[in-house]
């Protein structure tokens, strides 16, 4: 998406306020008002349904739920009430380790009934898996995640002008300014555990038979990427510039201007300042300081386009990154906090593109530029069509590999 003009923030938020249009409603849906509706009641009886449904949801996995509501917009039509909220959650995984939470049961599940068949390298390999996760999910434990998200709350009036409960249904914004039907926000525990379980057996199957490039004794391989601080006090810490996650919270409804020029269509823009501040580090520097360039036009690097180009030799954010070796397949369920999705459309052209910034593995957050959006809900079940899936997107987890090696021993560097 090539970047042309700054856009305020102001005008983008009018924008993402007040233009959406629910999935399976035209715009001009339930566009008159009857007046002989209070709207008031209806609106705090259907703010008390939805976060009633919200709690019902959380309340599973989550203590400690608080739940905050700002109505947008109400209207009333020919017996029907649709209504917009703009919802934020704070909660604590009730869970105080790593191990209780269902997905990390199912990968220790599969490791003790697979355990006396798998080889060497699977063992290994899922082991490694196990161990990455607990270490990531020991940042989620005790502390207090925020959720942000809009829903539409749609439902048919009784003659009298009450909600009829049966007929309630929820919608929820998809980050792109459109509403899906959702039924659910979270999935069931046995859901979670086979997650789980299916994933590090598909991690085993993959290590089974598979040829480690050997290296010097003296030499290890470390992922150098910093995805995220798992010890900051959002929003006054002052580490979110080197964290690739926290920089995507921070900046997600303001531009760095002290850093980057400012520019419209920016969502490739601002994920790449993002693994830039997480140590992804760029190839050279064109005209423009700290930018990622190949020596070719501003206009047409791959840090600022989702999309390849003859003007970039064909390689947008998504080529140069995957094929550099900076991007590995996952997907919306295992994508961790600094990875990226990237929306794709039926011609696996790559599109839009947006930074997760929280999954501890039962929720998951993204932020993103061009419909600006920070700590987001975002789930891939449990809406209608699930609209996050792993066919119209790519997901990827991003790592930034560096080999050091020692001359003789550990302790000097070769």
């Amino acid at each position: 998406m090539k970047k042309i003009l700054l856009v305020s923030l102001a005008t983008l938020f009018l924008l993402t306020t007040f233009a959406w249009t629910p999935k399976g409603y035209s715009k001009n849906a339930l566009y008159i008002k009857d007046s002989s509706i209070n709207t008031a009641v209806v609106t705090d009886e259907l703010a008390d349904i939805l976060k009633a449904w919200i709690n019902k949801n959380e309340a599973q996995y989550y203590k400690d739920i608080s739940v905050a509501m700002t109505p947008v917009k109400v209207e009333i039509k020919e017996g029907k009430v649709e209504e917009t909220f703009k919802v934020k959650i704070s909660e604590m995984l009730k869970a105080t380790t790593p191990e209780e939470l269902p997905a990390i049961r199912g990968m220790e599940r599969f490791k003790d009934l697979k355990n006396g068949e798998l080889s060497p390298n699977s063992i290994s390999a899922v082991n490694k898996e196990i161990n990455s996760w607990i270490a990531e999910l020991k940042g989620y434990i005790g502390k207090t995640e925020t959720l942000n998200i809009d829903f539409k709350v749609v439902a048919d009036l009784s003659e009298n002008g009450n909600i009829l409960p049966e007929t309630v249904n929820f919608f929820a914004d998809n980050s792109m300014g459109d509403f899906y039907r959702i039924y659910s926000l979270v999935l069931t525990a046995d859901e979670m555990e086979m997650k789980g379980f299916k994933h590090v057996e598909e991690i085993a199957n993959k290590a089974k038979d598979a040829a480690f490039p050997q290296t010097s004794q003296y030499c290890y391989r470390v992922d150098e990427y910093r995805r995220k601080d798992t010890n900051y006090d959002y929003p006054g810490y002052p580490h979110y510039y080197e964290y690739a996650a926290d920089y995507a919270d921070h900046y997600a409804l303001e531009y760095n201007t002290n850093q980057y020029m400012t520019c419209t269509n920016d969502c490739a823009n601002f994920v790449s300042q993002a693994m830039y501040a997480g140590g992804v580090p760029m190839s050279t520097t064109y005209d423009v300081e700290n930018w990622w360039y190949d020596g070719l036009p501003p206009g047409y690097a791959p840090w600022i386009w989702t999309t390849p180009v003859p003007e970039n030799g064909n390689t947008g954010l998504r080529n140069y990154m995957y094929y550099n070796g900076y991007w590995e397949d996952s997907d919306w369920y295992w994508a961790s906090a600094g990875s990226v999705i990237m929306w794709k459309d039926t011609s696996d052209y790559p599109g839009h593109v947006a930074m997760v910034v929280e999954n501890d593995t039962i929720n998951r957050t993204l932020s993103q530029y061009n419909t600006d959006r920070q700590h987001h809900l975002y789930s891939g079940e449990g809406w209608e069509n699930s609209y996050y899936n792993d066919n119209d997107m790519n997901f990827y987890t991003v790592h930034h590999y560096v080999t050091y090696c020692y001359a003789s021993q550990p302790g000097i560097p070769k």
